[in-house]
């Protein structure tokens, strides 16, 4: 949804804003610097330069980040070849300076992450299609269930859009869709934008 602040910036984005405006901000942006997943994920789909500030993953006593392969985002970033490219946050501060971030966004190498790119979404429209292949050959209408800690109303992020998707491409083959959404109780963070959210939910 982003977050609203006081700022003296030129230019302004106003939010909330779609998923697909989302993603376009980011398609056509110079660089990306942040912390979240999807934002990572949309920048190396399109070679656009970035840098993560990670706080994905285990945490010890002191709440220092582990790096035991555990975060989702550096195991991404490495998928790629950027595991430089990723500054874990430690109990709040990410030991990372402007100059290091600005200087790894212009030696970001675009036509080899354009590539690994390129061959991933290649991976993801055959596991795509053979999904919808087996669906395809069933006779009769299914009864699928689908199971999710993560709703899919209202769509204001690219998780819930995707699961939203996938119930769609479900229902256009003829079949019964069932939704079974697991409400998870945050552990870590302060419950109340999450229960914010349920409450939204709710009123689909």
């Amino acid at each position: 949804n982003g977050v609203k602040f006081q700022h003296n910036f030129d230019y302004q984005v106003n939010v909330p804003l779609s998923p697909i405006d989302w993603y376009a901000l980011i398609k056509y942006s110079s660089g990306y610097v942040g912390s979240n997943m999807h934002p990572i994920i949309v920048s190396l789909h399109n070679a656009v330069p970035c840098f993560s500030i990670d706080h994905w993953g285990t945490k010890d006593f002191f709440n220092r980040t582990v790096r035991d392969g555990s975060s989702k985002v550096e195991h991404i970033m490495g998928v790629f070849g950027l595991k430089e490219n990723v500054r874990p946050i430690n109990a709040g501060v990410c030991e990372v300076s402007a100059e290091q971030i600005v200087t790894a966004l212009q030696n970001f190498p675009k036509e080899k992450v354009r590539a690994v790119a390129a061959e991933r979404y290649e991976q993801y429209k055959k596991m795509m299609e053979d999904i919808i292949d087996c669906f395809q050959k069933k006779i009769g209408i299914m009864r699928i269930l689908i199971i999710s800690k993560c709703p899919t109303h209202p769509t204001n992020a690219g998780n819930r859009w995707w699961i939203l998707s996938q119930a769609e491409m479900f229902m256009s083959l003829g079949h019964d869709v069932y939704f079974l959404y697991i409400n998870e109780m945050p552990l870590r963070q302060d419950a109340k934008v999450y229960l914010e959210s349920i409450e939204q939910s709710k009123k689909y």
